[in-house]
């Protein structure tokens, strides 16, 4: 199973922590969601030392980080970085009508699928809107997604 598994109308509020090394045999190595309000947030810790929200080195047939059927994901500020799928969605997954939210300082880097599989990065069969209600562009932040893989050699 995920490190993390919900299903229905529940949320999951990552806040400055990590969730790394899960596998889970199916999907959502690190989270697992399934149900059309079911919500997974990515934000950083702001009280005492600011802390962004990682999710990492985790692995599964699809969604290596992170899989959510049908539900969404708001990743503002975190890593998504270093997860693998066997299948598709070595970062992420969002499927049958989900939708991801990408803003703030949302960081998908160095996922990996084997050739012949789809999504690096993120294996979307959703919607996914970047920057949703910023009234000022400069609040955007960094949205990056880099070396993400898709074939047999990952460096």
């Amino acid at each position: 199973l995920s490190a993390m598994r919900e299903a229905g109308a529940h949320h999951i509020t990552v806040k400055g922590g990590k969730i790394q090394y899960n596998t889970a045999t199916t999907a959502g190595g690190g989270i697992y969601t399934n149900g059309a309000d079911g919500v997974v947030n990515m934000e950083k810790q702001t009280s005492k030392a600011e802390m962004l929200s990682y999710i990492e080195y985790n692995t599964a047939e699809e969604g290596g980080g992170i899989y959510a059927n049908r539900g969404s994901v708001e990743f503002t500020d975190g890593n998504v970085d270093y997860n693998y799928a066997s299948n598709n969605g070595g970062g992420m997954y969002v499927n049958d009508e989900g939708t991801l939210y990408m803003k703030g300082n949302a960081i998908m880097s160095r996922n990996h699928v084997p050739e012949g599989k789809d999504g690096g990065g993120v294996y979307l069969r959703g919607t996914i809107v970047v920057g949703e209600q910023v009234s000022n562009p400069a609040d955007l932040g960094v949205l990056l997604a880099e070396d993400n893989y898709a074939g047999d050699s990952y460096q």
